[in-house]
């Protein structure tokens, strides 16, 4: 180059965009694509969705819409479900039905190939003095870097071994309850789990059930060997997790016997006819759709021990409620099943949605639902953090003075708790509010 050229400057090709953009960057906002050309021109093509079908489940349920391309799109799918209760009974994701007694900790379901380190184990205990029969205690769940423990029995939640109150919600997960049943919701692997007293489920769908295994999936060894369905009973002992909780445990799953299918027993006389209630009136409708037989079966087996009896029913009510049914059978019961509210809750049946909320000193209307569970009584709402409920969201007063203790409460959740202890005479003041509190 001569010394005495001027060098040339080349322009950038971008877009004046924010944040600004190169030459044939792509990027995706409200359903568009864009791509940024030359003299800053920017293409725009609206987002073309896959065609929608709508598949047929084996289970007979309808498939679940599933929202695609980051909202813009939607897709069913077909999602299937896990089932374990009493004492303890399985209905793999396979419609496999299948008892098993082992008392330690086992895979529910894994990932076959590791992508986001995510499985369930099912903690299991003898539940039935003199009796080695055991009851499903707790989940365990894997995902990611997380780790949840839930375990209804002791009214226990643990996120990453710290205890948590509901509701919680990350970008990863969301765990919300309706009484008496709490729901781990995974959206990115379209899982849900939901948990209550020795009845858990874990509902996964199709696209990412293909990637599983566990004693949730099909009969099969942990080598992958398939065996018969009738042969679960013996398989699932493989599927033993190294708990160091359970020393007694380890070196289990090496001793697997052969697979020899043996009948199942009644381990003690039955003497609960509630057990009828599943072939009797209150699941008529719901028989007529889907075959709950099997629960009558599982619920003969359990009458052992009354903490556990009651499981069939409520499993049998969950499937028929999956289907459209919903099914109010516990006034049926004689006061064996009834359902104890906490706090100024009351028990509903068949309720026609969740309850309406305070969010932001504003009525957020509840969603549709059947499902039983615990509501606030009608005229009242839930607060925003789900600790009472209220006859509106205004901002209210209260004053407890057994503890000395002055409660702001408003509705945007905000609540301040002001405690006196051996003090004759504080002033404290609140929103220019002066307030003179002698205790006695």
């Amino acid at each position: 180059m001569s010394p005495f050229t001027t060098p040339t400057t080349v322009e950038e090709c971008v877009c004046e965009t924010t944040p600004r953009r190169k030459c044939n960057e792509t990027w995706t906002t409200n359903c568009k694509n864009y791509i940024c050309l030359v003299h800053g021109i920017i293409r725009i093509t609206n987002i073309t969705c896959p065609e929608i079908r709508r598949p047929i489940c084996r289970d007979r349920k309808s498939p679940v819409k599933i929202i695609t391309h980051n909202g813009c799109c939607h897709q069913f799918e077909c999602v299937y479900e896990c089932k374990i209760w009493g004492d303890p009974h399985y209905r793999t994701f396979h419609g496999i039905n299948y008892d098993f007694f082992g008392n330690c900790t086992y895979t529910a379901v894994e990932e076959i190939i590791p992508k986001y380190n995510f499985s369930v184990l099912v903690d299991n205990y003898y539940c039935i003095e003199g009796i080695p029969k055991s009851c499903p205690k707790q989940l365990i769940i894997f995902y990611k870097e997380n780790i949840i423990t839930i375990s209804p029995t002791n009214n226990k939640l643990t996120v990453n071994g710290h205890d948590t109150k509901i509701p919680y919600f990350t970008k990863e997960f969301n765990i919300t309850e309706q009484w008496p049943k709490t729901h781990i919701s995974i959206p990115e692997i379209l899982t849900n789990i939901t948990a209550a007293d020795f009845l858990f489920t874990i509902s996964i769908a199709e696209s990412f059930l293909t990637n599983t295994r566990g004693q949730c999936g099909k009969c099969s060894r942990r080598n992958g060997t398939d065996v018969s369905s009738k042969c679960c009973s013996t398989t699932a002992s493989e599927w033993i997790y190294n708990d160091i909780k359970k020393p007694y445990c380890q070196g289990n799953s090496t001793s697997v016997p052969p697979c020899e299918v043996t009948p199942t027993s009644t381990p003690c006389p039955y003497k609960h006819p509630i057990c009828d209630l599943i072939t009797g009136k209150p699941f008529v409708k719901c028989r007529r759709k889907v075959d709950i037989e099997h629960f009558k079966k599982t619920c003969i087996y359990d009458n052992c021990g009354t903490n556990v009896i009651c499981n069939s029913l409520e499993a049998a009510a969950d499937e028929c409620f999956k289907l459209g049914f919903c099914v109010n059978w516990r006034p049926y019961t004689n006061g064996l099943c009834n359902h104890t509210c906490p706090h100024n809750l009351v028990y509903k049946a068949c309720p026609s949605k969740t309850d309406d909320r305070c969010v932001n000193s504003t009525v957020e209307p509840g969603t549709h639902t059947s499902e039983e569970g615990c509501f606030c009584p009608d005229g009242m709402m839930m607060t925003e953090n789900s600790t009472e409920c209220v006859s509106s969201c205004e901002s209210k007063l209260y004053f407890s003075w057994n503890k000395y203790e002055l409660v702001l409460i408003t509705f945007r959740e905000i609540v301040f708790i002001v405690r006196y202890h051996l003090v004759k005479h504080t002033k404290v003041f609140l929103n220019n509010i002066k307030l003179s509190l002698r205790p006695s």
